[in-house]
């Protein structure tokens, strides 16, 4: 059992923490309120003390705590909390009363673990969570939804597969876009474009591993999940996600937003083992476009990067899969002509000219410039048809204590 705690999204120094009841405090933790009776069943044949010499009680066998708590985004005091012995209940005046909504819920697992809940942040009524019935055998995806503050609900799990590994730990609403749901199962994620009503895997190259929390991290709009076992993933820049509709999937190529993206320059670690197995990987430096292909083109996808003036900054070759593609631009410029040496180096008469007369500079001959701050005009090119263009915005790294007039300078 992981103490749940949640931070009130209405008041970050109001938080919750459960046991059988809800507690809340308002000063830091300081001092604490039990907002709520007992939530759970209280069942003392489920309580009793396990092992020989040694107990076994280690926190997993704990019967009777609460497992869940949510509050609602859209109405304060309106807070939903789920049991590991099966109970979902609501409050909607912050603690003061409580109804068990438990009967509601058609083919509840009696001592399933509701792993999670989200209270929905467009609709007060709404809200998902998920229930865990492994532990009784039963290893199939539970998902709920209710829209009237839990009187109905309905079970959402069309498309994911029946399987040793497909019950549910955590669902979660996505931030922008209503009807946008994604789910961790026990060996993988899955996303929902209609709320709940089909699902389909968003894997990729993500292991096939249980996925216990998600969250979108909304500043750069990343995909974030953590797995049983400390490991943490991130999807980058989920805009294709959350613009997809039947009409892009129509479309023969559809260019999607691009992400306003930060110019810096890296910072070494004082000091970072080379093989040190906790150490992340960082996405590629630069923008993420993102571009959908109903199929395979027969020519060429090329993606162009213009600034204000028109002028072409970087043309950047795509990748041609039907579906979505993604290529990075590395904020730099074409690479600088190509510089022709004459001559042969002084006392090297085995360097040779080329049939030509001319020989290559050494190493470091060719240099691309970081471009300034500024907005730029990203365009698609598909079967040589320029088929979308998008803005982007490039902006100043907010630690550069130069203005953006400064950087103009640099490369005018």
């Amino acid at each position: 059992w992981t103490m749940p705690l949640t931070i009130s999204p209405h008041d970050h120094n109001k938080v919750y923490v459960g046991s059988q009841f809800v507690h809340q405090t308002t000063d830091g933790g300081n001092s604490w309120q039990v907002i709520s009776p007992d939530l759970t069943l209280n069942d003392k044949s489920k309580q009793g003390f396990s092992g020989g010499l040694t107990g076994d009680n280690i926190g997993v066998e704990y019967a009777g705590v609460v497992f869940a708590i949510a509050e609602s985004p859209k109405e304060a005091g309106t807070i939903w909390a789920g049991t590991n012995d099966g109970q979902v209940q609501i409050t909607r005046n912050g603690g003061k009363t409580w109804t068990n909504l438990t009967k509601n819920i058609p083919n509840m697992l009696i001592w399933g673990t509701v792993s999670n809940i989200e209270a929905s942040r467009y609709n007060a009524g709404t809200a998902y969570f998920t229930v865990d019935g492994h532990q009784e055998n039963n290893r199939d995806p539970w998902i709920y939804k209710t829209a009237d503050y839990g009187k109905t609900w309905k079970l959402i799990t069309n498309g994911i597969p029946h399987s040793m590994l497909s019950y549910a730990h955590c669902v979660r609403e996505d931030p922008v876009r209503q009807g946008l749901l994604y789910v961790g199962t026990e060996n993988g994620i899955y996303v929902s474009y209609d709320d709940g009503e089909n699902w389909e895997p968003v894997q990729n190259n993500l292991p096939h591993a249980p996925v216990y929390w998600i969250t979108v991290q909304e500043h750069f709009n990343d995909l974030v999940i953590s797995t049983y076992g400390r490991g943490f993933w991130i999807m980058d820049d989920i805009t294709p996600i959350q613009q997809m509709t039947a009409e892009v999937r129509n479309s023969n190529a559809h260019l999607f937003p691009v992400h306003a993206t930060y110019r810096f320059r890296g910072i070494t670690v004082p000091y970072a083992s080379s093989d040190d197995p906790t150490a992340g990987q960082n996405p590629p430096y630069g923008a993420s476009i993102n571009y959908y292909l109903k199929a395979t083109p027969s020519r060429d996808v090329s993606v162009k990067v213009v600034d204000a003036k028109g002028n072409t900054v970087q043309t950047i070759r795509g990748t041609r899969n039907a579906g979505l593609n993604r290529v990075w631009w590395n904020l730099r410029t074409e690479n600088s002509k190509e510089v022709r040496l004459r001559t042969a180096p002084l006392y090297a008469p085995d360097v040779k000219l080329n049939a030509e007369g001319w020989r290559p500079m050494p190493e470091g001959g060719r240099m691309t410039v970081l471009v300034p701050p500024g907005t730029y005009t990203v365009k698609l090119n598909v079967d040589g048809q320029d088929v979308g263009s998008q803005s982007l915005a490039v902006l100043k790294d907010p630690n550069d204590g130069a203005t953006e007039a400064d950087i103009q300078k640099q490369t005018a």
